[in-house]
Protein backbone atom coordinates (compact mmCIF):
# COMPACT_ATOMS: atom_id res chain seq x y z
CA UNK A 1 0.00 0.00 0.00
CA UNK A 2 0.88 3.48 -0.99
CA UNK A 3 0.19 6.46 1.51
CA UNK A 4 -1.44 8.93 -0.25
CA UNK A 5 0.48 12.72 -0.20
CA UNK A 6 2.36 11.52 2.87
CA UNK A 7 4.61 14.82 3.65
CA UNK A 8 1.99 17.03 2.91
CA UNK A 9 -1.25 15.20 4.44
CA UNK A 10 0.68 14.91 7.72
CA UNK A 11 -0.37 17.40 10.76
CA UNK A 12 2.12 19.41 11.88
CA UNK A 13 1.25 19.54 15.45
CA UNK A 14 1.19 15.91 15.77
CA UNK A 15 4.17 15.50 13.41
CA UNK A 16 6.34 17.96 15.69
CA UNK A 17 4.50 16.19 19.04
CA UNK A 18 5.80 12.78 17.32
CA UNK A 19 9.53 14.29 16.97
CA UNK A 20 9.24 15.06 21.25
CA UNK A 21 7.98 12.33 22.30
CA UNK A 22 10.85 10.42 20.46
CA UNK A 23 13.51 12.58 22.17
CA UNK A 24 11.69 12.45 25.34
CA UNK A 25 11.56 8.52 25.01
CA UNK A 26 14.78 7.83 24.09
CA UNK A 27 16.05 11.02 26.76
CA UNK A 28 17.97 12.74 24.21
CA UNK A 29 17.94 15.38 26.19
CA UNK A 30 21.11 17.53 25.35
CA UNK A 31 20.23 19.92 22.46
CA UNK A 32 16.26 18.96 22.17
CA UNK A 33 14.72 22.90 22.98
CA UNK A 34 16.47 23.82 20.16
CA UNK A 35 16.13 20.89 17.83
CA UNK A 36 12.13 21.41 18.69
CA UNK A 37 12.19 24.93 18.26
CA UNK A 38 14.13 25.01 14.42
CA UNK A 39 11.48 22.07 13.84
CA UNK A 40 8.52 24.51 15.00
CA UNK A 41 9.94 26.83 12.58
CA UNK A 42 10.24 24.67 9.34
CA UNK A 43 6.99 23.14 9.95
CA UNK A 44 5.04 26.51 10.31
CA UNK A 45 7.14 29.52 8.29
CA UNK A 46 7.45 27.51 4.92
CA UNK A 47 6.90 29.65 2.33
CA UNK A 48 6.84 28.58 -1.30
CA UNK A 49 6.26 30.58 -4.88
CA UNK A 50 3.95 29.35 -7.28
CA UNK A 51 2.71 31.46 -10.77
CA UNK A 52 4.84 34.36 -9.25
CA UNK A 53 2.78 34.18 -6.02
CA UNK A 54 4.06 33.85 -2.49
CA UNK A 55 1.91 31.20 -0.30
CA UNK A 56 2.46 29.88 3.33
CA UNK A 57 2.21 25.99 3.35
CA UNK A 58 -0.17 25.67 6.34
CA UNK A 59 -0.80 21.64 6.32
CA UNK A 60 2.30 19.09 6.06
CA UNK A 61 6.12 19.28 6.00
CA UNK A 62 7.59 20.73 2.76
CA UNK A 63 8.75 18.28 0.81
CA UNK A 64 11.91 20.10 0.03
CA UNK A 65 12.87 20.15 3.15
CA UNK A 66 16.00 18.28 4.49
CA UNK A 67 14.19 16.69 7.88
CA UNK A 68 11.02 15.93 5.62
CA UNK A 69 12.12 12.36 5.57
CA UNK A 70 13.12 12.29 9.21
CA UNK A 71 9.86 13.99 10.59
CA UNK A 72 7.82 11.77 7.74
CA UNK A 73 9.16 8.51 9.22
CA UNK A 74 8.85 9.43 13.27
CA UNK A 75 5.17 10.27 12.37
CA UNK A 76 3.86 7.20 10.79
CA UNK A 77 6.45 5.20 13.24
CA UNK A 78 4.16 6.92 15.53
CA UNK A 79 1.43 5.19 13.90
CA UNK A 80 2.72 2.10 14.17
CA UNK A 81 3.38 2.15 17.79
CA UNK A 82 -0.43 3.39 18.28
CA UNK A 83 -2.07 0.88 16.16
CA UNK A 84 0.47 -1.70 14.45
CA UNK A 85 2.82 -2.36 17.21
CA UNK A 86 0.93 -2.19 20.43
CA UNK A 87 -0.92 -5.05 21.94
CA UNK A 88 -3.73 -3.97 23.14
CA UNK A 89 -4.58 -1.71 19.97
CA UNK A 90 -7.87 -3.02 18.42
CA UNK A 91 -6.21 -4.67 15.11
CA UNK A 92 -3.03 -6.07 16.20
CA UNK A 93 -3.96 -10.03 16.39
CA UNK A 94 -5.27 -9.23 12.48
CA UNK A 95 -1.34 -7.68 11.38
CA UNK A 96 0.28 -10.71 10.68
CA UNK A 97 3.55 -8.83 9.07
CA UNK A 98 4.28 -5.11 8.71
CA UNK A 99 7.33 -3.68 6.80
CA UNK A 100 7.37 -0.25 5.43
CA UNK A 101 9.83 2.33 3.76
CA UNK A 102 8.68 5.94 4.40
CA UNK A 103 5.13 5.87 3.07
CA UNK A 104 5.26 2.58 1.23
CA UNK A 105 3.57 -0.75 3.39
CA UNK A 106 3.50 -4.32 2.94
CA UNK A 107 1.24 -6.26 5.56
CA UNK A 108 -0.53 -9.32 5.34
CA UNK A 109 -4.16 -8.95 7.30
CA UNK A 110 -5.30 -12.24 8.59
CA UNK A 111 -8.42 -10.44 9.96
CA UNK A 112 -12.11 -10.25 7.97
CA UNK A 113 -12.79 -7.62 5.51
CA UNK A 114 -14.93 -5.92 7.45
CA UNK A 115 -12.20 -4.81 10.17
CA UNK A 116 -9.51 -4.22 7.22
CA UNK A 117 -12.12 -1.81 6.31
CA UNK A 118 -12.67 -0.58 9.91
CA UNK A 119 -7.94 -0.04 9.52
CA UNK A 120 -8.36 1.40 6.14
CA UNK A 121 -10.16 4.53 8.10
CA UNK A 122 -7.97 5.52 10.87
CA UNK A 123 -6.14 8.58 10.46
CA UNK A 124 -2.99 8.80 8.32
CA UNK A 125 -4.00 5.81 5.79
CA UNK A 126 -5.07 8.19 2.88
CA UNK A 127 -3.84 4.64 0.49
CA UNK A 128 -3.32 6.01 -2.89
CA UNK A 129 -2.14 2.77 -4.29
CA UNK A 130 -2.64 -0.84 -3.45
CA UNK A 131 -1.52 -3.97 -4.86
CA UNK A 132 -3.39 -7.29 -4.18
CA UNK A 133 -1.83 -10.55 -4.27
CA UNK A 134 -4.23 -13.89 -4.62
CA UNK A 135 -2.16 -16.88 -3.72
CA UNK A 136 -2.49 -20.78 -2.65
CA UNK A 137 -0.42 -22.62 -0.40
CA UNK A 138 2.40 -24.11 -1.86
CA UNK A 139 1.17 -22.02 -5.69
CA UNK A 140 2.02 -18.91 -7.28
CA UNK A 141 1.47 -15.74 -6.55
CA UNK A 142 -0.71 -13.47 -8.94
CA UNK A 143 -0.02 -9.30 -7.89
CA UNK A 144 -2.80 -7.06 -8.94
CA UNK A 145 -2.44 -3.35 -8.82
CA UNK A 146 -5.19 -0.88 -8.16
CA UNK A 147 -5.56 2.84 -7.59
CA UNK A 148 -8.51 2.98 -5.07
CA UNK A 149 -9.57 4.86 -2.16
CA UNK A 150 -9.17 3.49 1.43
CA UNK A 151 -13.38 2.33 1.05
CA UNK A 152 -13.32 0.71 -2.17
CA UNK A 153 -9.94 -1.56 -1.35
CA UNK A 154 -9.71 -5.50 -2.04
CA UNK A 155 -8.70 -7.59 0.46
CA UNK A 156 -6.23 -10.80 -0.43
CA UNK A 157 -8.28 -13.84 -0.34
CA UNK A 158 -6.67 -17.01 0.85
CA UNK A 159 -7.46 -20.73 0.15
Amino acid sequence: MDIEALYTNIPQQEAWQAVASLFEKEDMTEHTAFVLQCLDIVLRENFFEFDNQIFQQMKGVSMGAACAPSVANIYVGSFEEKYVYNEIAPFFENIHSWSRFIDDIFFIWTGEEESLLEFNRLPLLRIARLMIAEFQYGGDISPQYYNERPRTSRVLHTY
